[in-house]
């Protein structure tokens, strides 16, 4: 993803710890075209979620950062907190078209549209693959997995024990690094 990303027409933001790069509004990357047209953001811990510890890996310079990781059904998305990417300057990409975000209720996030994602390495238990995460504001939380991610990797989850198991990962996950 980051190959196809670095590949566009680029430009650099002096907003960051860590240069950003964004596109010209004019022009939508192929990668972008991917990334849904709305997102549905649910960060509060209840009865369909659970917290497991992860790492995620930056795609240029190997750097790994621990977080806790809140899986949770009622998000359609992957997010990470701004706060924590600004923190652990994680490089972001601008975003050439913003993604709103909705609450559950279905009313807009006050934390406004996603304008950037990042491109990093989940690492869990064995598990590796590239995920493109949606920042905005998690408020508590670090990270949000959510339904697509559930539904791509289908893992065995123990309630009682909290203890997830990705034993039927696709051919995607094992191919990353």
């Amino acid at each position: 993803m980051v190959d196809e990303m670095r590949d566009e027409t680029q430009e650099t933001y002096k907003d960051s710890p860590k240069s950003r790069t964004t596109l010209h509004p004019h022009r939508q990357p192929r990668w972008e075209k991917r990334l849904p047209k709305s997102y549905k953001v649910a960060a509060m811990p209840g009865k369909r979620s659970l917290h497991i510890m992860v790492q995620l890996q930056m795609t240029d310079t190997g750097e790994i950062h621990g977080t806790e990781c809140l899986i949770d059904c009622g998000a359609d998305g992957e997010f990470l907190d701004m706060e924590y990417v600004w923190q652990n300057n994680i490089p972001t990409w601008k975003l050439s078209t913003l993604i709103p975000v909705n609450n559950v209720n279905r009313s807009p996030n006050e934390n406004g549209p996603i304008m950037e994602i990042a491109d990093l390495i989940l690492r869990y238990k064995g598990h590796s693959e590239r995920v493109l995460f949606a920042i905005t504001q998690l408020g508590k939380e670090t990270m949000i997995l959510g339904l697509p991610w559930l539904r791509e990797h289908n893992p065995e989850i123990n309630w009682t024990t909290e203890e997830v198991t990705l034993s039927q990962c696709l051919d995607k996950c094992k191919q990353c690094f």
